[in-house]
């Protein structure tokens, strides 16, 4: 047990039992069926594993324990307060890991492991972790969860100049914008310096999204695609954007092998897939790419749910990234006057879009910290769009 799954143990105690004599912070959410009916196929899944040992692992700290934790935070995050100290926590987040990858460039290489500074595509940061798309895969999304904040931040002078000048006000909005700039610019920094290019890809397309969801910058955003698409068209695509998009590089090609083969392990396991934890030993017959190892999981968010939970996991899955966007984009169209709620749902769609364009490439969940911050983005999604309150 890791000190993070003892302290979301202790925390769902502690909320339990308050939440008997306190009605109030019961849990609410529009997803709560859906993330059930995930936790209940992971467990059937942990028994079709081939370690159940093992398996009961993955199953306590990606599934139980992650659905413990949006139970309570459905139940106790209800206003703006609320909504503003998440955000903080992960900026906090952000900027530890970042600072430390940030040192690690600096420093160069202190603590990275060998094969990835002077070996392969080095050098590239670790920041804590044991492999530099680990950063990009954490840090990306709440990056795009800060780029939101700091747009509403500096678009929402609503109030007179005169007021501004009070100290109070000056302070803390200073204050926030110090935060939220580190945030970024930390980030931005350790996700270049681990050269996580699907983060990369993953925080522009989100930015787009972001921008075409937003009224005042839509026709901006729209402008600017076109013009990119004009150059493109003209003087052609640059070639390491084009090895990315046709996977002609190194990295590219291994995912299609990758993919090829777990494909052909899928054909022959399409309905339950091959149980929690099965799928390295799985993959063994299947295994042509002598020169490639088996990775843990075949670095594709579908594939990952479908060989990991069958496919009524992956179903479930899609059904509630359907649900997401669907309560997300139906809030935003309707007529009210919430504007900076309306924001930050259309922030988190966005966010949404970088953890799904990053997981295309990558294993977006099948991690302790990812686990967590995906319940955390639908929690903040629900209460969001379940409220009527104005998120100043």
């Amino acid at each position: 047990m890791t000190l993070l799954e003892l302290m979301i143990l202790l925390l769902f105690v502690v909320w339990f039992i308050k939440s008997i004599f306190q009605p109030e912070i019961r849990p609410h959410s529009k997803f709560a069926g859906a993330a059930m009916l995930i936790l209940l196929i992971a467990t059937v899944s942990m028994f079709l594993a081939p370690d159940l040992i093992r398996a009961a692992g993955i199953w306590k700290a990606y599934f139980l324990e992650a659905f413990l934790f949006f139970v309570v935070f459905s139940g106790v995050i209800k206003s703006s307060a609320d909504i503003k100290g998440v955000i903080k926590a992960l900026g906090v987040g952000v900027l530890l890991v970042s600072i430390f990858a940030i040192i690690q460039k600096l420093a160069g290489g202190w603590l990275v492991p060998i094969d990835y500074w002077l070996r392969g595509e080095g050098p590239r940061v670790t920041s804590f972790y044991g492999y530099p798309n680990a950063i990009g895969l954490f840090v990306a999304p709440v990056v795009m969860l800060h780029i939101g904040w700091l747009y509403n931040l500096i678009s929402d002078f609503r109030f007179p100049i005169s007021d501004f000048k009070k100290s109070e006000i000056r302070n803390q909005k200073l204050l926030e914008l110090v935060f939220l700039s580190l945030v970024i610019i930390c980030g931005m920094l350790a996700i270049y310096w681990a050269r996580s290019e699907g983060a990369i890809i993953a925080l522009i397309i989100g930015l787009i999204v972001f921008g075409l969801f937003v009224k005042k910058t839509r026709w901006i955003t729209a402008g600017v695609i076109l013009v990119a698409v004009i150059l493109m068209l003209v003087l052609g695509l640059p070639s390491v954007i084009g090895e990315k998009i046709t996977f002609s590089d190194w990295s590219g090609q291994v995912r299609l092998t990758m993919w090829g083969e777990t494909w052909q392990l899928i054909k022959d396991n399409w309905l339950v897939g091959v149980g929690l934890t099965g799928y390295q030993n799985a993959l063994v017959p299947y295994h042509q790419a002598d020169y490639l190892e088996i990775f843990l999981y075949p670095h594709n968010f579908v594939l990952n749910f479908w060989v990991e939970l069958g496919l009524a996991g992956l179903v479930v899955f899609l059904y509630l990234i359907f649900k997401f966007f669907y309560y997300g984009i139906r809030f935003i169209n309707q007529k009210s006057e919430i504007r900076n709620q309306k924001l930050l749902v259309a922030t988190l769609i966005a966010v949404m879009m970088v953890i799904l364009v990053h997981g295309l490439v990558d294993v977006p969940y099948f991690k302790n910290d990812l686990a967590i911050l995906w319940w955390v983005i639908f929690g903040l999604m629900s209460v969001l769009t379940y409220g009527k309150e104005d998120f100043n």
